[in-house]
């Protein structure tokens, strides 16, 4: 059974694919599952840690990128229990980690690699961002508002997205403030409890319950 992921794009997109793919499989099937091939569409990246990852035979120069899945893997839902009890459906926090996960050529991507990339020095501000893109501040406003969006919002938007991963961690919430680059745990609980509808400890409880 072969599996057809992505027709295009540049040779890390189809490497990403096919990687994102196959952890999603481990993520249920177990973290010894490996596919019977992958096929890229894309010249060859030399890397012993790629082969190490998908524990078997990779096709480079491939005409589409596919992951090839042994057949196996349909009938075992039938023959043995799961062996993970995660549900199929897809959460809200999963959905968020696609919506979130940067792709080619947009401007979604371009602002939260750099929303995340700055908040490592310092709060992310429309000046260092406009900065790094070329842009004035005006103009950076501009392209946002296109989109329909602030440069507040998205910030928050981003940054709360990536506290949720924190919180899944089990990190305290004074830490999280800190690595995302708030002043203080207060200012983080006002914008988290404005994008989420509820305290950044609320969330992080329920968050920890379900697991």
């Amino acid at each position: 059974m072969r599996t057809l992921t992505q027709k295009a794009g540049s040779r890390h997109d189809h490497l990403r694919v096919a990687v994102l793919f196959t952890q999603t499989l481990r993520d249920y099937m177990g973290e010894d599952f490996s596919p019977l091939k992958i096929e890229i569409n894309a010249q060859e990246i030399r890397s012993e840690k790629i082969a190490e990852f998908f524990q078997c035979p990779i096709r480079w120069g491939a005409p589409k990128t596919q992951v090839w899945l042994p057949m196996s893997i349909l009938g075992a839902s039938n023959n043995q229990p799961p062996k993970s009890t995660k549900p199929m459906l897809v959460s809200n926090l999963q959905l968020d980690d696609f919506l979130n996960m940067p792709q080619p050529a947009d401007t979604a991507k371009l602002m939260f690699e750099l929303i995340n990339y700055s908040r490592y020095y310092q709060y992310p501000n429309l000046e260092f961002i406009a900065e790094q893109l070329s842009l004035s501040k005006q103009q950076l406003q501009r392209r946002l508002h296109h989109f329909g969006w602030t440069f507040t919002d998205t910030t928050n938007y981003v940054l709360c997205n990536i506290a949720i991963k924190y919180m899944q961690q089990a990190l305290p919430i004074e830490q999280i403030a800190a690595n995302l680059s708030y002043k203080n745990v207060q200012s983080f609980t006002k914008a988290f409890q404005r994008n989420r509808g509820i305290t950044p400890l609320q969330y992080q409880q329920q968050l920890l319950e379900k697991h």
